[in-house]
């Protein structure tokens, strides 16, 4: 293997692991934050969920694992993470405060704050 396959290998590595103990953390502080589990499960799934979308891109673009499409792996994360608080957030503030139902609410949460969550994103 030459010098630079071997250093792309290594960096991959613990990109991975530096992946699985962001995503750990999130939780935790999320768990801390919201004192709920579900609703912290609730939040990860997007971001796990949004890794292979980020592959099959990766795929269909006909572009390779390299350093700056792990730094676009991380901000999707974020973001993703991001997202999924302020739609959770909408949904558990409809339930207690507009007397919702649970499916309502998360149909709700869903049309009203998606301009609110994308808009920073673009930023």
């Amino acid at each position: 293997m030459t010098a630079p396959a071997k250093a792309m290998d290594e960096l991959s590595q613990g990109f991975g692991t530096a992946m699985v103990t962001g995503v750990l953390c999130i939780y935790v502080v999320l768990v801390l934050l919201l004192k709920d589990f579900v609703q912290s499960m609730t939040i990860l799934v997007a971001v796990v969920l949004s890794i292979p979308g980020a592959f099959v891109a990766l795929y269909l673009a006909g572009a390779t694992m390299s350093l700056p499409s792990m730094i676009g792996l991380l901000m999707l994360m974020g973001i993703s993470t991001k997202n999924s608080i302020l739609i959770v957030d909408y949904a558990v503030m409809a339930r207690l405060q507009g007397g919702l139902t649970r499916d309502r609410a998360i149909v709700d949460a869903c049309r009203n704050p998606s301009a609110d969550a994308m808009r920073p994103s673009t930023a």
